[in-house]
This record gives structure tokens, C-alpha cells and sequence, in this order.
């Protein structure tokens, strides 16, 4: 019934992307990403016809959409869903929020799972600089772009510039 009501009145859209989100969340840590995936692009389309792709809520769902992807090991659509994220972001933030670091780091880390390393670190490196100034050095999603740069810089073979980001998100 909620669903009758909520497709019945333009004002609820926004209950159907949560619900559709809260079911997203449930598909993917109980039964599985291909339910996970169907909520989560219900979602993403009910708040763009809410709200268009310019606001926080569409740039998330991109973002999750590309984090289902990425579980099923479909690296190509990742980065696509990745990189639309990021390009709302910018759009709506110009070069300096949160989100636009995200983007960043995530188009790094569907590069890593290609293992394409040096595109992977360049992206990386551009979350790296958002959150310095942002969140500052000391902040956990600083620590996790110091690991991912490690990771990336030790599978390129530069050892010695690995081991000083690991540290450096220690």
C-alpha cells in the first residue's frame, strides 16, 4: 500500500528514494548485489525526478551504484557510474567538497581494480589534496587515501614510496 500512495502523490518522491536506499542497504548485506542493484537505481531515478542530478542525494546514489558494480566485479561500469558522480559533483560543488574527493577516490580505486596503478595513483592524489585542505591530515579519510596510495605505488614497484604512505595512514 505505501507504494501505491507514495506513486500517487509527486510530494512523497522522496520517501520512495529512501525506502528504495533502506532496501538498497538491506539487499546488499543480506541477500545479495543483484537485489542491491535493483533498489539502488529505483533510488537514483526517484530523486532525480525529484531533484535533477544536481544535489548530494543523486551524486550518493551514482556513487552506490558504482559500489554495487564494483562488488560484481564489473570494473568498466563502476568507473562510468564513478565518473558521473564526479561529474555532478564539480558541478554542483566547483572543485572543493567531500564528495568531489569521493569521486576522485573512488575513480582511483576502480582504476586499482583494474590494476592500472599509475592512473589509479593520479586519481588518488587528487582526493589526497581535497582532503588535506578539507579535513586536514589527521582525519580517517585521509588515512584511507594514504593507505590507498601505498597500495597502489607498492603495485607499480615503487616500494620505498609505498611504505611511506602505509605509514603516513598509520
Amino acid at each position: 500500500k505505501l507504494d501505491i500512495i507514495i506513486k500517487n502523490n509527486e510530494s512523497c518522491k522522496e520517501l520512495t528514494y529512501w525506502k528504495d536506499m533502506l532496501l538498497m542497504y538491506f539487499y546488499y548485506y543480506k541477500m545479495g548485489s543483484k537485489n542491491a542493484l535493483k533498489s539502488c537505481e529505483s533510488a537514483k531515478n526517484g530523486i532525480i525526478s525529484v531533484y535533477g542530478n544536481l544535489n548530494r542525494f543523486s551524486i550518493e546514489a551514482y556513487q552506490n551504484l558504482g559500489a554495487i558494480y564494483e562488488c560484481l566485479w564489473d570494473y568498466d561500469k563502476y568507473l562510468e557510474y564513478t565518473q558521473q558522480s564526479l561529474i555532478y559533483a564539480n558541478e554542483l560543488y566547483h572543485g572543493k567538497h567531500v564528495l568531489i574527493s569521493t569521486g576522485y577516490n573512488n575513480i582511483g580505486r576502480a582504476y586499482e581494480d583494474k590494476e592500472e596503478f599509475s592512473l589509479a595513483a593520479q586519481y588518488y592524489e587528487k582526493a589526497l589534496i581535497i582532503d588535506l585542505e578539507l579535513l586536514g591530515e589527521n582525519h580517517q579519510a585521509t588515512a584511507i587515501i594514504y593507505s590507498n596510495l601505498g597500495s597502489v605505488y607498492g603495485g607499480i614497484g615503487y616500494y620505498d614510496r609505498a611504505v611511506m604512505y602505509h605509514e603516513k595512514s598509520l
